[in-house]
């Protein structure tokens, strides 16, 4: 039986992958599960086809630069088609690192956000559930922990008039305890509020500046170039996010944090900034209660 060459596309997002349901218009089997992909049409290369085949199945735009091969060999999979036949298919798998859009059905896919945990409960297509589980691995072992390290009060304040809510002595030494030796990406307005460069961290400012430079620091235009610089910087396994509001806000709303360090500080200082929801991580690391000039406050590590 002669091969069909395919492709597909694996995107995740904490520890979910997308994957396309098939309905009743689809070839595949109604309800069974696969990776956005298809077929390569004529003169197109892997990743033009990757591209193609994920907006049309999903909605949701990246560029080819945005897309990389995974190292992961699958063999050939004979696959049951609704016209009863079966059908022997190869796949090449790119991982998307960057993508745009929303995700939208059509008349022959739902996509759908399913936890790795959860993939042997669906009905897959060939060896869906086998390189999914292999690049969510080698994706997550590339790939240091992002978290966000903050002072917040009980409504979730975090400044006002562009500077800190409170100073507590016992929370910066934690703080640079924490962050020391690793990357940190901030806002251009957290950045200049600190007024120097942190020192012993990779200090990264996010601005759509692009004539702003400061010695010591390496200045990217997005917080996605902010994780990738952050990567390349150092070998640490931690990058830390370090404000402001707009930029913990994108992070945990595209679900690039792995990790939470607060502080909650008892009380509510009328702030004018704040820390978005964080309810979705409910897994206590760490939780100690202290007092300090005044203060009442508790250090909590969560994860999701």
């Amino acid at each position: 039986m002669n091969s069909i060459p395919t492709v597909g596309t694996i995107i995740f997002k904490d520890d979910k992958v997308l994957l396309v349901k098939h309905g009743e218009a689809a070839s595949h089997l109604t309800g069974s599960y696969g990776v956005p992909g298809g077929r390569l049409e004529e003169n197109e290369t892997a990743k033009q086809a990757a591209i193609r085949e994920l907006n049309e199945e999903t909605g949701l735009i990246t560029t080819e630069e945005d897309l990389e091969e995974l190292p992961i060999s699958v063999p050939p999979a004979d696959i049951p088609r609704k016209d009863g036949t079966i059908k022997r298919f190869t796949i090449t798998l790119f991982y998307c690192k960057k993508y745009s859009g929303n995700v939208r059905a059509t008349d022959e896919t739902t996509p759908e956000w399913i936890a790795v945990a959860e993939l042997d409960k669906l009905q897959l297509t060939g060896y869906t559930g086998q390189f999914v589980k292999e690049a969510f691995k080698i994706i997550k072992m590339n790939k240091p922990r992002v978290s966000i390290i903050v002072a917040i009060d009980d409504k979730r304040g975090i400044g006002k008039n562009n500077d800190l809510l409170f100073k507590i002595s016992e929370d910066f030494k934690r703080m640079k305890t924490l962050t020391n030796g690793h990357p940190l990406i901030m806002g251009r307005r957290t950045f200049e509020s600190i007024g120097r460069v942190l020192p012993n961290r990779t200090n990264i400012i996010v601005t759509r500046d692009s004539r702003f430079q400061f010695e010591g620091t390496v200045v990217v235009n997005s917080l996605e170039e902010g994780l990738e610089k952050a990567q390349k910087a150092s070998g640490s396994e931690e990058v830390f996010i370090f404000g402001g509001g707009q930029i913990f806000k994108e992070a945990l709303e595209k679900g690039l944090i792995d990790r939470l360090y607060l502080t909650i500080v008892k009380g509510n200082y009328e702030a004018d900034t704040f820390f978005p929801d964080y309810s979705a991580f409910t897994k206590v690391i760490e939780k100690e209660e202290h007092k300090e000039d005044g203060y009442q406050y508790s250090f909590v590590t969560l994860e999701k």
